[in-house]
């Protein structure tokens, strides 16, 4: 296997093996993802000017560039979410989480590669396998966004047949 293969595995992998290990809600972490992708589209804009102004009236670089300021916008959602929901998956379900973290994880990756430029990819875009995922990016969007939607209901379903079932014992 190519070496930049074996990267991008890495780069899919680990985030989502941490996300099953510390039991976090990986269908959480997915749509604040998704919230963070629309916060980002529609308010960097006004960011970027914030930046300029605050740039210029304090005269000093200490403060996020605005080519930064996209992703720190995509991933605020994402850190708050990993505040909140630490270990709030039941150790018997955690290993299930597992799919959705890597659906979150892939996600990561067409969210914010273009975001995050060739520089930083490395060699990940060009790897096989990831030239592969972006030739079929509308289809593995669709996908993961299926499975992710299928784990929501599952879990609401799980959740409600649950509860009921506890009223009716009462």
């Amino acid at each position: 296997m190519h070496s930049a293969n074996i990267i991008l595995l890495l780069v899919i992998l680990l985030p989502a093996l941490m996300i099953t290990w510390f039991r976090i809600n990986a269908v959480f972490l997915f749509f604040s993802l998704c919230l963070g992708y629309v916060l980002a589209n529609i308010v960097s804009g006004d960011g970027t000017s914030l930046v300029y102004l605050l740039r210029n009236s304090l005269k000093t670089s200490m403060i996020t560039p605005p080519d930064n300021l996209k992703l720190v916008i995509l991933f605020t959602p994402v850190l708050l979410t990993i505040m909140f929901m630490f270990r709030s998956i039941d150790k018997s379900k955690a290993l299930l989480n597992l799919i959705p973290s890597l659906c979150f994880t892939i996600l990561i990756l067409f969210l914010a590669s273009p975001l995050v430029g060739s520089h930083l990819l490395g060699s990940i875009n060009q790897s096989s396998f990831y030239i592969q995922l972006i030739k079929a990016k509308d289809l593995v969007l669709e996908l993961i966004s299926l499975v992710v939607l299928f784990f929501l209901f599952v879990d609401r379903l799980n959740r409600h047949g649950s509860q009921t079932h506890h009223r009716f014992n009462r």
